[in-house]
């Protein structure tokens, strides 16, 4: 008994405890309760409870300036080396509550921890776990340093930035269900439009009426980001084109999941590389077509009866157009042989439709001039026909 006696003693001396009125309980088994109504059901307890608070005060259940000093759980189902409750009896319009309040400072550089945790022993847990509302203990199912069980929000300023040095995302496909491929996707992503911007201070905010207004005695101070040009999308113009990537917070605000433009930006870039694969092939096409028709080598043996042989006639020409390309007007000049009874320059189309005939009814060099008002820019074959025979075919460009 009378070192029970003396082990109070210690506690009391070297704990500062402060508790008006308080009820000192110890049960059979030598555990130690104090300001407590049930039984105690630990080695020592301590509880404060008040219904009255003052604003910008402090109200404490337990009061410690010794350091190096440990409370540690013993074995069970539930083994606890610090509990902290910090809940008002009804909801209050004011106060601050925390359920644990660390600060360090002042130690070596790098090595000063508010509130530092670990994971020990052969079994996987995490080093914090924090969970929202009703998510209480959970399986973590591995080691992590932190482990959240809810949503989480990092930062009170829109300039607060979390630095990582990898990221990945759960994307299991036995975790999914109605998948579908996407398609079209070009058309989604060319609505959205990206901007520059920068963030508000936030005191911007708080005179907006975005951010309530700080009742904290500390003095913010703000990102050094805040004056940092940024890049990205307006959330309210996203959500007028894929409101699946939009979510809105609790306190309104609106927010992107970038992440999931990934996915479209790529189906939509692997689209567009079909669409150019397919334009290649046509393109291809096309240029086999107008070598197959336009450039044939001048035969300057090549006459209008096939007679090689008689030297007598001389051949009918046809010259590619000068200038070419063109705007205005170009040139085309031919030779129509004497012994030629019809001559006629043709006009056709990329898909070979006739657009114009000029019947050419001197003999000998001629020249013909063609405006560039005739036809729409785009690209077009001329044919010297004399006789119901082609004599050569040629290309020419009309530019804006």
């Amino acid at each position: 008994m009378k070192k029970k006696v003396l082990l109070i003693a210690f506690l009391f001396s070297m704990a500062n405890i402060y508790v008006v009125k308080a009820q000192l309980k110890m049960s059979s088994d030598g555990n130690f309760s104090i300001a407590a109504t049930p039984n105690p059901v630990s080695y020592i307890k301590l509880q404060n409870s008040q219904t009255i608070a003052i604003p910008n005060t402090w109200s404490y259940a337990f009061v410690s300036s010794i350091t190096n000093m440990h409370l540690n759980g013993g074995t069970g189902s539930y083994c606890m080396g610090v509990s902290g409750s910090s809940t008002f009896p009804s909801p209050l319009l004011y106060g601050q509550s925390f359920g644990v309040y660390g600060t360090a400072g002042n130690a070596t550089n790098g090595y000063n921890y508010g509130v530092f945790g670990v994971v020990t022993g052969s079994k996987y847990g995490a080093g914090i776990f924090g969970a929202s509302r009703t998510r209480f203990s959970y399986n973590v199912g591995g080691d992590w340093a932190g482990f959240f069980n809810g949503n989480v929000k990092i930062g009170t300023s829109s300039a607060d930035i979390l630095m990582v040095f990898g990221t990945t995302y759960t994307s299991d496909q036995r975790l999914k269900k109605n998948i579908v491929p996407l398609t079209n996707t070009i058309n989604l992503i060319s609505g959205l439009n990206a901007v520059e911007y920068k963030f508000k201070t936030r005191q911007d905010l708080i005179s907006d009426g975005i951010f309530p207004t700080d009742t904290s005695s500390g003095v913010f101070q703000e990102s050094s980001n805040i004056n940092k040009t940024h890049y990205g999308y307006l959330a309210q113009a996203v959500q007028q084109v894929l409101p699946e990537l939009v979510y809105v917070g609790a306190d309104s605000l609106l927010a992107i999941d970038y992440i999931g433009l990934i996915p479209l930006v790529i189906e939509a870039v692997k689209e567009q590389n079909t669409t150019i694969q397919n334009q290649k092939l046509a393109i291809k096409d096309l240029q086999e077509q107008i070598n197959k028709c336009c450039n044939v080598p001048i035969n300057t043996n090549k006459m209008i009866n096939d007679n090689s042989n008689n030297n007598d006639i001389s051949p009918a020409i046809l010259y590619q157009n000068t200038p070419n390309p063109f705007t205005r007007e170009t040139q085309i000049k031919c030779f129509i042989p004497e012994n030629s009874k019809n001559a006629s320059l043709y006009f056709y189309n990329m898909q070979g439709a006739q657009l114009r005939r000029i019947i050419i009814n001197d003999k000998g060099n001629q020249s013909i001039t063609i405006q560039g008002s005739e036809f729409s820019a785009g690209m077009y074959m001329y044919t010297l026909i004399i006789d119901g025979k082609e004599i050569d075919t040629k290309k020419m460009i009309l530019t804006d």
